[in-house]
């Protein structure tokens, strides 16, 4: 009879650490704009930790024309139910903006705002790991639970083994096993003309770009 109990309390033990699994995208910070048409709304409540990565010299003109527009954008479409979070690595590492509410819009870009304009140094911190921490601590068994990862440069092959490594931080061995047999701990969504891949809410892109 114990044997049988044991037995359950490990399955019970390890269907909930594969259950609290934090799902990944990462994009380019071109790509933003085309990644919120594709991928949203989303049929389920969504609880979304965007990672941004943040540079000692503050970001250009045009990732900061990228960022504004891309997350505009995403906020304009997600659901009622669903949250973001900000958070930052590189020169910043840190928690930048705790899970909010879709309705607090104007708070959420005010955040926004004060990242794109902040100059800062590498306090030599892992803001992946932080991120990823933190996403977990937060973790809502009854939504989606996503980080979002945006990269400054065209590439995001790079950061795959980094997300990888914060993820199994924070899972079983068992798990790391699956994960690892599975492979796509980090799903890329890459490359694509938003006039070729979100025709159908082009009319709310370009009024979007336009504010």
């Amino acid at each position: 009879m114990k044997t049988v109990f044991y037995a359950l309390v490990a399955l019970f033990s390890t269907t909930a650490v594969m259950a609290q699994q934090v799902s990944t995208t990462m994009v380019t910070l071109k790509d933003l704009i085309t990644h919120a048409a594709d991928a949203y709304p989303a049929a389920d409540a969504n609880q979304i930790l965007i990672l941004f990565e943040s540079q000692e010299n503050g970001l250009t003109s045009d990732q900061r024309f990228y960022t504004e527009q891309g997350i505009n954008l995403l906020l304009n479409r997600l659901g009622e139910d669903d949250t973001v979070a900000f958070a930052t690595y590189g020169s910043e590492n840190k928690v930048i903006l705790p899970y909010t509410a879709i309705q607090n819009k104007e708070h959420i870009l005010k955040v926004l705002q004060d990242h794109m304009t902040k100059v800062s140094k590498n306090d030599g911190a892992d803001g992946i790991d932080i991120a990823y921490q933190f996403a977990q601590d937060q973790f809502s068994e009854d939504v989606d639970n996503k980080v979002l990862m945006i990269r400054n440069g065209e590439t995001t092959k790079q950061r795959s083994s980094e997300i990888d490594l914060a993820q199994a931080k924070l899972t079983s061995e068992s798990e790391k096993a699956k994960l690892s047999a599975k492979s796509p701990v980090a799903q890329q969504k890459l490359g694509g003309a938003i006039a070729l891949t979100a025709l159908s809410i082009l009319p709310e892109v370009l009024k979007v770009l336009k504010n």
